[in-house]
């Protein structure tokens, strides 16, 4: 008989490590803004996108800039990971069927299927208008099983 069990846990940083996680996800926070930004420029000027190598070659100059010399105090790993997500976003933001070739950004595509399965639903009285979904979760998941 397969057993599974989950564990809890919640993590009671010191005031000092509060601080740290606090720096490292605002440092994250910035060079994705500005790796965006660089992005968006290259766009907007009809050039390519920069690979995550390339951005990571980017990140290496920004903090040797004055103005920004407290990102070396940040890990590299997570500062990397927030390229590499980067990165993932802008290459996978775009949706080809290879049935029909149509071509749109994915997350347009993504919110099309969601209303179109939420008109479907209305239209099987699914969902009560006033009060959300007409059953428990529990019950939807089977029902739609």
């Amino acid at each position: 008989m397969l057993r599974r069990k989950a564990f809890k846990f919640r993590l009671e940083p010191k005031p000092a490590a509060r601080i740290l996680l606090a720096q490292f996800a605002g440092c994250c926070r910035l060079v994705f803004n500005k790796a965006l930004a660089l992005q968006k420029e290259l766009l907007e000027a009809e050039k390519s996108c920069l690979s995550y190598n390339k951005l990571a070659g980017k990140l290496r100059c920004w903090k040797q800039e004055k103005e920004w010399l407290f990102l070396k105090k940040c890990h590299s790993q997570p500062l990397q990971q927030t390229l590499m997500n980067l990165d993932n976003r802008t290459r996978q933001e775009r949706f080809l069927c290879v049935e029909c070739g149509y071509k749109e950004n994915a997350d347009f595509v993504g919110a099309l299927n969601v209303l179109r399965a939420g008109h479907a639903r209305l239209a099987c009285g699914d969902i009560d208008l006033v009060g959300g979904l007409a059953q428990e979760p529990a019950q939807l998941a089977t029902a739609l099983a």
